[in-house]
């Protein structure tokens, strides 16, 4: 049986509705440089009248997505993630080890209703523990302007000045699984909807940010990208490019690329019908100067098939320009 989030289903239903213990745990991440730092609230838990409703929320959200396609999680942008959901193991996951830290200090920072909105929180967790097992339910925090689909806490008065919306749905799921053989499996399911939200609750995209910048300082280092500053202008503003950029750092695909780059020839028919020309010489790729994004992005397409995927990462892209005789681009498949 695979270890993933499809095959212990189940199991993890059971681990909540069975829970010894439960928590409702607000976060504010707090930013010192590029690092990021995590405050944890204990939320005041009647569980007579709420706590059924938390586990019936994780319950739910269990049942409606295990129904869908599931893959490993990428940094890739994916165009049919409505009905697909993403696993990764909590050892891969980003500032997972700082929440889980933050959370071991919450009992010193209790919050109820009426003092959630002063910290501001960014997402909340719901805990379930059961033995030496354990689940926990992320979902990103904003504040309600319509309880369309909400679970409203409210104050024992019959005007109510302060309310909280906890919503109906969860954007990613952390279990903890003891197997037979008594190891355990630790995961991160990211629900349907909710790779987005996941991003941000751990804080990806200023981590795809950094990495990004990173591989532009060293394409400008190694002199393969002449106009740097233009470029990263360009490509720090548009998410696809950043991740493209970020993909790059993660998977160290420069000096690979660097070394064959000549294997782009095979491909130059099919680029030559799109318009497109390769110098093995000068390494460079040379697009139409009226090429907008999507024709850029049918370039990059065919650039990411195999074995192309690994080759493109480090070429020039020249486009040439009316008013100079090349302005050079990068563009990285």
């Amino acid at each position: 049986m695979p270890h993933n989030f499809l095959s212990y289903a189940n199991r993890i239903k059971e681990i909540v509705e069975t829970a010894n213990s439960q928590q409702l745990i607000f976060f504010k991440r707090k930013k010192s440089g590029s690092t990021s730092k995590y405050e944890a609230y204990n939320f005041e838990l009647d569980q007579n009248s709420i706590g059924q409703n938390l586990k019936d929320i994780a319950v739910s959200s269990v049942e409606i997505n295990r129904s869908c396609q599931l893959k490993a999680y990428t940094i890739e942008l994916d165009t049919n993630e409505r009905n697909t959901i993403y696993e990764i193991s909590s050892s891969d996951v980003g500032n997972f080890r700082k929440i889980i830290d933050a959370m071991s200090d919450s009992s010193l920072n209790r919050i109820n209703v009426a003092t959630t909105e002063d910290i501001d929180p960014n997402f909340y967790i719901m805990n379930f523990d059961n033995n030496d097992e354990q689940v926990m339910a992320f979902t990103h925090y904003s504040p309600a302007t319509t309880f369309k689909g909400k679970l409203i806490f409210k104050n024992q008065a019959e005007i109510y000045d302060k309310c909280l919306s906890i919503a109906t749905y969860v954007h990613c799921l952390y279990y903890r699984i003891k197997l037979e053989d008594q190891q355990y499996i630790e995961n991160v399911v990211i629900f349907k909807n909710g790779k987005s939200k996941f991003e941000q609750i751990f804080d990806y995209k200023e981590d795809y940010r950094a990495r990004a910048t990173a591989t532009i300082r060293e394409l400008e280092n190694l002199n393969l990208i002449s106009n740097a500053d233009a470029f990263e202008l360009k490509a720090m503003t548009d998410e696809y490019f950043i991740r493209k950029l970020a993909k790059i750092n993660l998977e160290n695909k420069i000096e690979i690329v660097r070394n064959n780059f000549e294997s782009l020839v095979q491909a130059n028919n099919d680029f030559q019908e799109l318009g497109v020309q390769i110098n093995t010489d000068t390494r460079t790729i040379l697009i139409p100067h009226n090429a907008d994004k999507n024709y850029i992005r049918s370039v990059l397409s065919l650039l990411n098939t195999e074995p192309m995927q690994n080759l493109i990462s480090q070429a020039k892209v020249l486009i040439p320009d009316n008013n100079t005789p090349v302005q050079q681009r990068l563009f990285l498949a």
